[in-house]
């Protein structure tokens, strides 16, 4: 049993750890929520002002912005193009956090947002979460840090055996 004693340590700590990742992720997608919600109502009050005056074309609205003399109004352009790429770039990771759980683990690792991710895990409270998602990743997580202990264990003992006096 003690020989094993690092894998079964390893896996327990990758059990433990993996099962977090799914409550991390829950919690994440909220926090984007949060802020895709607060941008899109921010967004609403120049949507309508681009429906007022430009037939509802945001765009016409926002060249409109850039295209002024005035340095005021080319600032506050660039600012609504800021928001209206932030509520695109939003929707697009929400949207990425809709599939199946190997897809919103891909999603965060690839386009996650780093401010958004550091809140998340700030806000974050670990918890036993028993979801067939959370047991799976814990399985998988501790696999795949006791794999390699059993592997340098299995390793050692031949060498062992090999080195012994016969």
């Amino acid at each position: 049993m003690i020989r094993n004693l690092p894998a079964r340590l390893l896996f327990a700590a990758g059990f433990l750890g993996g099962s977090q990742l799914p409550k991390y992720l829950d919690g994440y997608r909220q926090y984007l929520a949060g802020r895709l919600q607060q941008a899109r109502a921010d967004l609403g009050l120049f949507q309508a002002i681009a429906d007022r005056f430009h037939g509802g074309d945001l765009e016409a609205l926002i060249r409109r912005h850039l295209e002024s003399s005035d340095p005021a109004f080319r600032a506050e352009g660039e600012a609504i193009r800021t928001l209206a790429d932030q509520v695109a770039r939003l929707t697009e990771a929400m949207n990425g956090l809709q599939g199946n759980l190997p897809d919103q683990i891909v999603t965060l690792l690839r386009n996650g947002e780093p401010d958004a991710m550091a809140a998340s895990w700030t806000l974050f409270q670990p918890g036993l979460v028993f979801t067939p998602e959370a047991l799976l990743c814990a399985v998988v997580a501790g696999v795949v840090l006791a794999l390699p202990a059993l592997g340098l264990g299995r390793l050692f003992r031949r060498r062992s055996r090999r080195a012994a006096p016969t």
